[in-house]
Parts: C-alpha cells; sequence; structure tokens
C-alpha cells in the first residue's frame, strides 16, 4: 500500500527556487571570492571567472586588478 502511495503521489521538486535578487546576491559573494583566491595564486579558470562575473551584474571596471583590502571590502558588502 505505502508503494503505490508513493508511486501515485504527485512529485516534489527539491531545488530551491531563487529570486534573481537572491541569485545575483550569490554571484556576487562567489566572484568576490574567486577574485580573492586568484589573487591568492589558487587556480581559477578565467572562463568561469567570466561566466560568474557576468551573471553577478557586477559594471566592467571590476574586473580589473585591485588590491586584497578593496577585494575583501567588496566581499563583506556583498554579504550585508
Amino acid at each position: 500500500m505505502l508503494y503505490a502511495e508513493a508511486t501515485a503521489a504527485p512529485t516534489i521538486k527539491k531545488a530551491y527556487v531563487w529570486s534573481p535578487i537572491q541569485s545575483k546576491s550569490a554571484h556576487e559573494i562567489k566572484y568576490w571570492t574567486m577574485r580573492i583566491k586568484v589573487l591568492k595564486s589558487v587556480p581559477v579558470h578565467p572562463a568561469v571567472l567570466a561566466a560568474i562575473h557576468s551573471k553577478s551584474g557586477l559594471p566592467a571596471t571590476t574586473s580589473k586588478s585591485m588590491p586584497m583590502a578593496t577585494l575583501v571590502n567588496n566581499l563583506h558588502q556583498a554579504k550585508a
């Protein structure tokens, strides 16, 4: 009986539906975290970094080199 109920029951999507604002914020945090990794000489593929940058909606000037203090400040602002 339980098997029949489980197979006949409607499936529920397990994925969490993100709003555009939450998605943009998450991509911003990911972008600044990856930029800090690049500055620390951790290998990050440039195509991945460029894709996250485009999804985050940040201006093109943010892809220029910045000091560590600026990157950390931007990360804190994105998390706030």
